[in-house]
């Protein structure tokens, strides 16, 4: 249901960081909005020298962008969160201060968003839209959750 775009220079996506980034914002999405796992997608947009301009110039240091769109619905403390944890645990995973990077969260009510084929239920009906799905969709979707 979360779909988080990380844009930052190719040099610090290796497939190492990738990966910690990637485990870092779906834990951290998971455990703020108690939603499984299985719904938090993380995508990659790698961008080479002088594809970023900031005021007119390319910078001089890594810059990081992320874009998070989740279902409305969710408490300001919980958005408070998600930037806060997430800028936190970025910086880190990719070695970049905190002043490198830039997030901004989104959100969409959840008549105007499918995935896995579905449209999505609103915040915290999660379980009782699950338990509706066909159990071929359910095990597809469990499926993913597992190590």
């Amino acid at each position: 249901m979360p779909t988080y775009r990380i844009s930052a220079p190719a040099d610090l996506l290796t497939p190492a960081n990738r990966l910690a980034v990637a485990e870092m914002v779906t834990a951290c999405h998971s455990r703020i909005t108690l939603a499984p796992r299985y719904y938090v997608q993380v995508l990659f947009e790698p961008r080479l020298a002088g594809e970023q301009y900031i005021s007119g110039r390319i910078p001089d240091i890594a810059q990081i962008f992320v874009s998070g769109t989740i279902r409305s619905g969710r408490t300001d403390a919980q958005k408070e969160s998600l930037l806060q944890d997430m800028i936190e645990g970025i910086s880190q995973a990719l070695k970049v201060e905190k002043r490198q990077m830039w997030f901004y969260l989104s959100e969409l009510p959840p008549n105007q968003m499918a995935e896995f084929g579905e449209r999505l239920p609103a915040s915290g009906a999660e379980a009782a839209w699950f338990e509706a799905l066909s159990p071929e969709q359910q095990r597809y979707m469990s499926d993913m959750d597992r190590d």
